[in-house]
């Protein structure tokens, strides 16, 4: 599942808001260059731009279930 919560000891930053994914928030990671998002953010980036922010590869909401 590419839909993922967020545990204690995760310390990864969304890559479009730049603040830390805390305990028990929803992110997402990208399948191609591997960067992490908040769920909300990075979820709503790729329903309007169909790509990752990061890298451009085309990325569509049915491979997130968004």
């Amino acid at each position: 599942n590419i839909l993922n919560t967020a545990t204690t000891n995760f310390t990864e930053e969304c890559y479009l808001c730049k603040k830390t994914i805390k305990e028990i928030e929803v992110y997402i990671r990208c399948v191609y260059c591997g960067i992490y998002g908040h769920y909300s953010h990075l979820g709503e980036y790729i329903k309007v731009k169909a790509e990752c922010p990061s890298c451009k590869q085309r990325l569509i909401h049915s491979m997130y279930s968004i």
